[in-house]
């Protein structure tokens, strides 16, 4: 290498004795003939994209990306309450791979809903509705979902916060009913949505992992009967990450989430004590 030699009248003297077989760049040693550069499902990164061309690959085929629409409703959207859903779960929808639009909130009226969701569904792959997935007289998304031919999966789940989260299929479309408190809404959205988009793209889908450990210091009330997330101030001290749930916790309650910095889930059981251990992720 010429840092490591000097020339002198028309001399070259080497600094470093070299080895045989030093600085030479191998037929194959990167990339084997005939083996695939690329495996199906693979994302295009900055290096994939890299590679294809110095291999000689200046097109490839790859998956549309999904079109996801997002629908809030609620007649107190807009009048008592500013949408949040609609603006943040479009974008997550967007960072994860989607061509996603928000649309305006939909009263809670099932002719307007019924034509606020046709319109959502033209030429949707992905239609993510939040509120109106509860019990209340007027939660109408199942409902007029229905009507339109949607074919219910499932209807509720074991979790809190998220607990009225609805999903099915109409037509090629997935449907996805979210809870209208907005920190459920997100959550919800990145523990089943996100698997579910992953797969529509030709990726391994799996909801977040939470693959760290952390032990509460202090007790807090379980949820009977469901999986509980608690959003948790986190520090490491002596070796152990330290969770502290935030208080007061609610699915509404968006200052709270962005407060955390730790999501740990805790099964299903009763109060949770001091000192209890709890799988966790980061949130920032």
């Amino acid at each position: 290498m010429k840092e490591r030699s000097r020339r002198e009248n028309g001399v070259v003297e080497l600094l470093l004795e070299p080895e045989c077989g030093d600085h030479i760049r191998r037929a194959g040693e990167d990339v084997r003939r005939g083996a695939p550069l690329l495996a199906a499902g693979a994302t295009l990164r900055a290096y994939e994209v890299a590679l294809l061309c110095a291999q000689g690959f200046p097109s490839v085929s790859v998956v549309r990306r999904p079109r996801a629409a997002v629908l809030p409703t609620g007649d107190e959207l807009g009048t008592v309450l500013r949408d949040s859903n609609g603006p943040s779960i479009s974008a997550l929808l967007g960072r994860w791979g989607a061509a996603s639009r928000a649309l305006p909130p939909a009263r809670d009226e099932e002719g307007a809903l019924r034509r606020a969701l046709e319109g959502a569904l033209a030429g949707a792959d992905l239609l993510v509705v939040t509120g109106g997935v509860s019990a209340g007289d007027f939660d109408l998304t199942r409902p007029v979902l229905e009507s339109l031919g949607m074919k219910v999966v499932f209807h509720k789940v074991a979790m809190k916060p998220g607990k009225p989260l609805l999903f099915g299929t109409l037509g090629k479309a997935l449907v996805f009913g979210l809870p209208g408190n907005p920190v459920a809404a997100l959550l919800c959205a990145e523990e089943f949505v996100r698997p579910a988009l992953e797969g529509l793209q030709g990726r391994r889908s799996a909801p977040p992992s939470y693959h760290l450990r952390g032990t509460l210091t202090d007790p807090y009330p379980g949820a009977q009967g469901r999986r509980q997330y608690l959003f948790c101030e986190c520090r490491r001290e002596g070796g152990r990450f330290l969770l502290t749930p935030i208080r007061p916790q609610g699915s509404a309650m968006l200052g709270m989430a962005c407060r955390a910095q730790a999501l740990a889930v805790a099964p299903e059981g009763g109060r949770l004590g001091a000192g209890r251990e709890l799988d966790f992720r980061w949130l920032k």
